[in-house]
């Protein structure tokens, strides 16, 4: 079978594909910059997402070209590149340059299994690896969604996330397969403001940041919700002020969206899995398979394909669906001085604080105790770190708290913290 991208081309070449700072780009137009594109000889190179519209040009010219692209942040230190490197051996991160003329009619299959694309992506040893994918992946991530939301040539999707998560690569990837307008922002934290757009993807502190202010489109009619762990008291406080959430488990190993609820179910967690993901559940723990499966994973330096017998991922989360998928990931089991502490009760006991949006725990290496936990939490107040100690010591003995609760830091453009951000941040406390 054969999906081609220049028969996409054809199709909508006249259709509005991206919406750049205000200026309107057909499809035909992307790819008369595809074309234009610097051939490269190294096989596999990595990208910086710098320039959103220029990067998203670049890697469908690779892609034609049958390059493997690691997709890096926009910034980056030459230190952090060397040990990204060792990890993930590219060979040459490339320049974003065109040339004046066509270097050629590309094309690509969107069916290929070839591996096309890594993600970074962050264990909880803070260790950087590389999830690989092929085009067919992402090409089934991005049709489960526009089937499962309905998206189409009305709906405007922002670029609200990093191009190089594969949540931001996703957004386009679904755009330019359901024929949606991708609008790109000057700046990426205003695009959750956009007047146009219909549809949204967001973590919890975007939502937040969308509800203080109060500048929804009047268009909105769905938010994507994920990639933290959203408080109840936040969620509920959406659907009250008229948000209309779709909440949603994904995983770079699955290219994205995993499970999500629907917009009219109101759910306080995802309750459906979209097509053409396949799980399973063993012994409580989640398992990932089907169309959208990663192809490989970088791990020091190295290619390994992690799978079962019957082609499954396990997770490091542990699920149940009560009625609601619910998650916890195993690595939140530690040993502090001998005591068997859950970093997860402590995430949820805190959640159900009134004036908790966030939380999330983290261990560190303790010469004294072997490993300690720290509370991070976001919220609308200020100063109540001695508060919140009082309010988890009612539920959890004194010995089982966490050592210090802290106020996440600024995310800095950011969506997420890394576990090693915050491990780091955490040090610097003692």
């Amino acid at each position: 079978m054969n999906l081609d991208y220049q028969s996409i081309i054809e199709k909508r070449e006249n259709h509005t594909l991206i919406l750049n700072c205000g200026t309107k780009i057909s499809y035909k137009d992307f790819n008369q910059d595809v074309q234009k594109f610097k051939i490269v000889s190294e096989n596999f190179v990595a990208l910086k997402c710098t320039d959103p519209y220029q990067t998203l040009v670049a890697l469908f010219a690779l892609w034609a070209e049958g390059k493997k692209v690691c997709l890096l942040p926009s910034k980056m230190t030459e230190l952090e590149l060397r040990v990204i490197q060792k990890n993930i051996p590219f060979e040459k991160l490339i320049p974003l340059e065109f040339s004046l003329q066509h270097v050629g009619n590309r094309n690509f299959n969107f069916l290929s299994t070839k591996n096309q694309l890594v993600i970074l992506s962050s264990g909880s040893s803070g260790a950087t690896k590389g999830i690989v994918h092929g085009l067919s992946q992402i090409y089934y991530s991005a049709k489960g969604s526009i089937q499962f939301y309905n998206l189409t040539q009305k709906d405007t999707y922002p670029l609200t996330l990093p191009l190089n998560h594969v949540g931001g690569l996703m957004i386009f990837i679904r755009c330019f397969l359901s024929g949606s307008i991708f609008e790109i922002s000057s700046k990426r934290s205003e695009a959750i403001y956009s007047p146009k757009a219909t549809i949204l993807s967001l973590v919890p502190a975007q939502l937040f940041d969308l509800m203080k202010k109060g500048k929804a489109s009047k268009s909105l009619r769905c938010i994507l919700l994920g990639g933290a762990k959203a408080g109840t008291k936040l969620i509920r406080r959406a659907y009250d002020d008229g948000y209309p959430l779709s909440l949603t488990y994904g995983s770079s190993e699955a290219c994205s969206q995993v499970y999500a609820s629907k917009v009219e179910d109101k759910a306080f967690g995802p309750t459906k899995l979209l097509p053409y993901r396949k799980t399973q559940i063993e012994n409580g723990t989640l398992l990932l398979g089907g169309e959208t499966r990663m192809n490989a994973l970088y791990q020091n330096g190295k290619l390994i394909y992690p799978f079962n017998k019957h082609g499954y991922y396990e997770t490091s989360d542990e699920v149940i669906f009560d009625p609601c998928l619910k998650v916890k990931r195993k690595d939140s089991l530690i040993i502090s001085g001998g005591e068997n502490l859950d970093l997860s009760i402590w995430e949820s006991t805190l959640l159900q604080h009134p004036h908790i949006l966030e939380a999330q725990a983290i261990s560190v290496e303790d010469e004294r105790m072997g490993e300690v936990g720290y509370l991070f939490y976001h919220s609308l107040h200020e100063h109540i770190e001695s508060e919140l100690k009082d309010y988890l010591s009612q539920t959890i003995s004194c010995y089982r708290l966490p050592k210090k609760v802290l106020p996440l830091p600024p995310l800095n453009q950011k969506i997420k913290h890394t576990l090693a951000e915050l491990r780091d941040y955490a040090r610097q406390t003692l």
